[in-house]
């Protein structure tokens, strides 16, 4: 279903002209609703996008497409069916944002005068800075030593063994 998705919204991409602006003008008003409330704020975006003479062409195919999938009401799943009508829709209006996603970001934010969205991302964490210890000290080569059985790449007798001479060279 995801490959004749694609398939299907390309051919809308390929398609998109200026001559289809004035459909999805008329249209696109009442498809707020359902799934596409969720994301009424990215059709208006596209929308925006399409309208702007300024905007680069290939970001316009691609938001005329998923207007047109949009408002079309001969899609994969037929807008007319309850719960199930729009998910097709949302999912390529999800689609188009995600393959603008730098273009539109910028654009929100340049044009439409909206706040950029904030970092999600959690702040880096420092390294943890290794205690000073000599390379050959016997904090040190039990530390290793411990490491090597938590990783199980010694068995519990050779860690013994091993101790036992770190242990006895002190």
């Amino acid at each position: 279903m995801k490959d004749e998705l694609k398939a299907y919204f390309a051919r809308f991409v390929d398609k998109a002209s200026e001559s289809d602006i004035p459909k999805i003008a008329q249209n696109l008003a009442a498809m707020c609703r359902g799934p596409i409330q969720k994301t009424w704020g990215d059709v208006q975006a596209l929308w925006s996008m399409v309208k702007d003479p300024t905007a680069a062409w290939k970001s316009k195919t691609i938001a005329i497409g998923a207007l047109l999938y949009l408002v079309s009401p001969i899609d994969l799943i037929p807008d007319a069916i309850p719960v199930l009508g729009l998910t097709d829709d949302a999912s390529v209006i999800a689609a188009a944002v995600a393959s603008l996603s730098i273009e539109l970001k910028k654009y929100r934010v340049q044009v439409l005068g909206e706040a950029p969205a904030p970092n999600t991302q959690p702040p880096p964490v420092p390294p943890a800075q290794p205690q000073q210890l000599a390379d050959n000290s016997v904090e040190l080569r039990l530390k290793t030593l411990n490491g090597l059985l938590e990783s199980k790449i010694i068995s519990q007798a050779e860690y013994d063994a091993k101790r036992q001479q770190i242990l006895s060279e002190l």
